[in-house]
């Protein structure tokens, strides 16, 4: 089995920098996080790196990933354990509906019984992620497009629950349109549910899509950073002004708390330190927390 066997798009491919990420980050003095599923599944897709020819895996192997983008992916993943943990400590019968799951291990990093947890995810993804990680009784995955309105249907019938969905580094590769669409039904479906997300600000996209061939390309030559990070032409379709925008599509939309990365002392590397004192750039992308109804 060699990885070049899997048909994975350019944008399927990301979920290899931030599993990485999350392993070297582990691996590290004093980490932010301690992943050892992320550290498993590394040690076993080093092998198949190791027969692949592919620029971009190769990269992987050898570690070519910026420290500020390991630091940045391993701070977000402890801040969304932050929230599920509250989550799932002030309600009865959580479930976690984790959008975009990629290789994501958060399931195995809380290593709680109570909770009841669906990785969702494209089929091409959700196979290649059946290798390394098997379902149980409360963690199952979802083979579909998050849009996909079947998937809603199958698990909507869980009574007596309250829904929590999580959409790390996923909402900023689709367009507002398509995101609005699928808020509005999972507040038709899910009552009182919440949703934590990653999103950039707006301006900070335009400006992306404006000059990140020419800029990106000069300041991080790395294939794996530029390349597949931020994609080969448009990298981000949508973010926001401000986290009033959201609330502006329902009125059951309710902005409930924002976790800004340049908050905490781990983001100290010089270029991050620097950046973080420009309000336009501070906010670039965050996390933000809303109740859906």
């Amino acid at each position: 089995m060699k990885l070049d066997d899997f048909s994975l798009s350019e944008l399927s491919k990301t979920m290899f920098i931030t599993l990485y990420s999350r392993a070297f980050e582990s691996n590290s003095k004093n980490p932010i996080l301690i992943d050892e599923k992320s550290i498993e599944i590394v040690n076993k897709i080093n092998i198949l790196l190791s027969k692949s020819k592919d620029p971009f895996y190769r990269n992987l192997l050898d570690g070519k990933i910026p420290k500020s983008c390991i630091k940045i992916t391993a701070l977000r993943s402890k801040l969304f354990d932050d929230y599920v943990k509250y989550f799932v400590n002030k309600n009865q019968n959580p479930i976690v509906v984790n959008f975009g799951c990629g290789l994501g291990t958060g399931y195995f990093r809380l290593n709680n019984s109570k909770i009841k947890w669906y990785d969702l995810d494209l089929p091409e993804i959700i196979n290649f992620k059946k290798i390394f990680v098997k379902e149980n009784n409360n963690y199952h995955f979802i083979s579909s497009s998050v849009f996909d309105n079947d998937w809603i249907k199958s698990i909507s019938k869980e009574k007596n629950s309250k829904f929590l969905f999580l959409g790390e580094g996923v909402f900023i590769y689709y367009t507002e349109n398509e995101v609005k669409n699928l808020f509005l039904s999972l507040q038709k479906h899910f009552q009182d549910s919440e949703i934590i997300f990653d999103v950039n600000n707006s301006h900070m996209v335009k400006w992306i899509q404006k000059i990140h061939h020419i800029f990106l390309k000069k300041i991080m030559k790395d294939e794996i950073y530029y390349g597949k990070y931020f994609g080969k032409e448009t990298p981000y379709s949508w973010g926001i002004k401000n986290e009033k925008e959201i609330e502006k599509w329902n009125s059951n939309f309710h902005f409930i708390d924002e976790k800004i990365y340049f908050d905490y002392e781990i983001t100290n590397t010089w270029l991050l330190k620097y950046l973080s004192f420009f309000k336009f750039y501070r906010k670039s992308r965050y996390i933000v927390h809303y109740k859906l109804g």
